[in-house]
């Protein structure tokens, strides 16, 4: 059988990922090593001010620096951020400048601390991220939350149950720009829907 040309091959897109810190990065590596995807997924974390405009713009930045060939292997471009002490109005701003980049939007309230607990439990009722890094302790037995906050080894206990909190995510919607304000929301299961496309998790 003749061998096909490089131009008749499949292009596999990049999927670039900006989040905030590295819970979020190291925990979308965890689920690209599990899920083992042929889409190329280029994780770029950057620990920028507590604000989803700033972390927008660096995005856009890093883009506007790649050649031109590797912005031809662009497929999609998702933005992590957490409602933390942002505003509604200021969230609301950052939505839309995504989405005049066409950039995907991954919104947790109050933070990404949400979306890990639910690799564990329900959650039904309004959460601070001390309550959060709480019962986080107490699911993941940690003495301090903080100080294991993001490191592998706690990923690691994450892995298995990512069926879970796909599970424990389907009560939100993805509808973010008209939930921003309510707690607990996040729509991280259409994130992950939309990148990994699997029947299964």
């Amino acid at each position: 059988m003749a061998r096909k040309r490089r131009s008749d091959r499949k292009l596999n897109k990049k999927i670039y990922i900006f989040c905030e810190g590295k819970t979020e990065k190291n925990y979308f590596d965890m689920l690209a090593r599990k899920y083992r995807k042929s889409t190329q997924i280029s994780i770029t974390a950057k620990e920028v001010s507590k604000t989803a405009i700033d972390l927008i713009n660096y995005a856009n930045n890093f883009i506007d620096q790649l050649s031109k060939q590797k912005k031809e292997e662009i497929g999609q471009i998702f933005i992590i951020f957490d409602k933390d002490q942002i505003t509604e109005t200021s969230i609301k701003k950052s939505f839309e400048k995504a989405r005049k980049l066409n950039y995907n939007i991954g919104f947790s309230n109050a933070s990404f601390e949400l979306w890990v607990l639910l690799h564990f439990v329900d959650v039904n009722r309004h959460l601070n991220q001390k309550d959060l890094e709480r019962r986080l302790e107490k699911e993941l037995k940690l003495d301090n939350y903080s100080r294991s906050k993001g490191s592998i080894d706690m990923i690691s206990k994450l892995e298995d149950n990512v069926y879970l909190a796909m599970k424990n995510g389907s009560k939100f919607d993805d509808d973010y720009a008209e939930k921003c304000d309510n707690n607990p929301y996040t729509n991280l299961k259409y994130v992950i829907e939309e990148i990994f496309k699997l029947d299964r998790y």
